[in-house]
């Protein structure tokens, strides 16, 4: 265990889970970088040169027994002046087991790690999204730390239009 996010959201239960469905909005939403913040209205301000890159595929599941299940395949990569940055790539195999929960496990050239997404009903159109990392111990704490921090970055940009 390396950490835990947590976001209360103001809308449907139903919102959450159908946002990974929309790859669409990835390039747009999740594409600047994560130095220019949270807030949408100046994600597009500053580092203009640097981008997150997102390749999605959805399938079922192909395991005996878990058909049930939804997979989307995620890669995810930086590029600085249009040159990747080999270091940063991050995939990500998120399993969408219910509403209310998805297992997204991560490989990193630093190793590997699983988010647990939880989504839990607080009231009604009050939701309570956590996310907690467990990353293999050969990873450093602190890119551990990035990692959290990245992606709770890249919630809180969904939590604006959700809200």
């Amino acid at each position: 265990f390396r950490g835990k996010t947590q976001h209360f959201i103001n809308a449907h239960i139903q919102e959450i889970p159908e946002n990974a469905a929309d790859v669409a909005h990835l390039d747009y939403l999740h594409g600047p970088p994560i130095l220019n913040g949270a807030d949408l209205r100046f994600t597009y301000s500053r580092f203009r040169f640097v981008k997150h890159e997102w390749k999605a595929a959805w399938s079922p599941c192909k395991e005996a027994g878990s058909e049930h299940l939804a997979v989307l395949t995620l890669g995810h990569s930086v590029t600085v002046c249009g040159v990747r940055v080999p270091f940063m790539d991050f995939n990500v195999q998120a399993t969408q087991v219910g509403p209310g929960l998805v297992y997204l496990t991560w490989e990193s050239p630093f190793g590997k790690g699983v988010f647990v997404q939880s989504l839990t009903p607080q009231e009604p159109l009050i939701q309570e999204l956590s996310h907690c990392i467990y990353a293999d111990w050969r990873i450093p704490t602190l890119m551990a730390k990035f990692y959290m921090f990245g992606e709770a970055l890249q919630v809180e940009r969904d939590v604006m239009v959700w809200n």
